[in-house]
């Protein structure tokens, strides 16, 4: 395996053909390698050295095979960037966890990347009735859910409403399916818990990072 120059033309890894060139890799310990030191520094650096090379390739479904949705590492570093700016006019701190009940789609690859660029990243199984969700949620502290919209799976859509409504969530942020066909539908309000669509929030967001996701170790 071999990996592209930093800017610096500093190689990040040594050529790795086979078992001879192991003493090679292990000449320089990771502490000197100047590898990415978060996952954020590791999509911003990509970002740059590879901006046109593909990132991400998620299938909209089994039908659709034959058509992955791709995303450069540019657009992806674009995508975390403006995802992690949502977070952040959502209150979402360094200290802040944001409580995710998702299946898999493509939007949750940036969301990830700007939950853990922002705060902190908090997984929550959508299989979980709503009551246990919400005790993980409570004992996260969460005030921002992000979950399966009513179209990429309304069974996790109406538990992740129950969840935000039985803990006093500030926003609940919707995820749609990969490749959707047509406008997605409107979600009901919720008290005065904020719902939306997460790829809406996006579309007004900026693209390139702030001082926040800047700092963030």
């Amino acid at each position: 395996m071999s990996v592209d120059t930093r800017p610096s033309e500093q190689l990040l890894w040594p050529r790795l053909g086979g078992p001879s060139d192991l003493t090679e890799v292990e000449r320089v310990p990771l502490a000197d390698r100047g590898l990415p030191a978060s996952t954020y520094e590791l999509v911003t650096r990509a970002a740059g050295l590879w901006p046109e090379r593909t990132a991400a390739s998620v299938l909209p479904d089994a039908e659709r095979w034959h058509a992955p949705v791709r995303r450069t590492f540019g657009e992806l570093a674009a995508d975390v960037h403006r995802a992690a700016n949502v977070l952040g006019e959502l209150g979402v701190g360094r200290d802040d966890a944001v409580a995710v009940i998702s299946v898999n789609c493509a939007e949750l690859l940036p969301l990830l990347l700007a939950a853990e660029a922002t705060g902190i990243y908090a997984p929550i199984n959508p299989a979980l009735a709503a009551e246990h969700a919400a005790e993980l949620v409570r004992l996260a502290g969460a005030r921002v859910i992000v979950a399966s919209g009513p179209e990429l799976d309304p069974v996790v859509w109406e538990h992740a409403r129950a969840v935000a409504r039985e803990t006093g969530a500030r926003a609940l942020l919707a995820l749609g399916p990969t490749a959707p066909e047509g406008e997605p539908p409107a979600l009901e309000p919720l008290g005065p818990t904020a719902v939306a669509y997460l790829a809406e929030r996006m579309d007004g967001a900026d693209g390139i990072e702030n001082r926040r996701q800047a700092s963030r170790p």
